[in-house]
C-alpha cells in the first residue's frame, strides 16, 4: 500500500525534477515535452485528490467522476495548448487524450490499491 503510493509520488517527483530545469536553456521541443510532463503530474496529483474527497465523504461517486473528468479535460487542453505553441518541434503532437487517460487510469488503479 505504502509502496505503490511511494512509486506514484516517484513519478511525481522525476516530473518536477525535469520542470525545474531553467526555461531559458531550453529548446522548443523541450519545452514542450516539460509542458506536457507537467500537465500529465498535475493530473496525477488531481486524481488523487478527488480520490480522497470521496473516500472522506466529501464527494459522492458523480461527484468523484466529475472531478476526475474535469481535471482530465485540463490536462488534454494543457496538450493541445503545447502542441499548438511548439507544433511541430513537440516530439509527439496529439497525444494528449491517450497520455492523459493513461496517466488518470494508473492514478486511480494506484490510488485503489494503497
Amino acid at each position: 500500500m505504502i509502496l505503490k503510493l511511494i512509486k506514484g509520488f516517484g513519478v511525481l517527483v522525476l516530473l518536477a525534477a525535469t520542470a525545474t530545469t531553467a526555461d531559458a536553456v531550453l529548446n522548443d521541443s523541450q519545452k514542450c515535452d516539460k509542458a506536457k510532463s507537467t500537465a500529465a503530474g498535475k493530473l496525477f496529483v488531481a486524481v488523487i485528490r478527488c480520490a480522497n474527497l470521496f473516500d472522506e465523504g466529501i464527494l459522492d461517486i458523480n461527484g468523484l467522476q466529475q472531478c476526475e473528468q474535469k481535471a482530465e479535460d485540463k490536462c488534454v487542453a494543457a496538450f493541445d495548448n503545447a502542441d499548438a505553441t511548439f507544433g511541430a518541434n513537440c516530439t509527439f503532437t496529439a497525444n494528449g487524450s491517450s497520455v492523459c487517460d493513461e496517466t488518470l487510469n494508473d492514478a486511480i488503479i494506484i490510488q485503489s490499491e494503497s
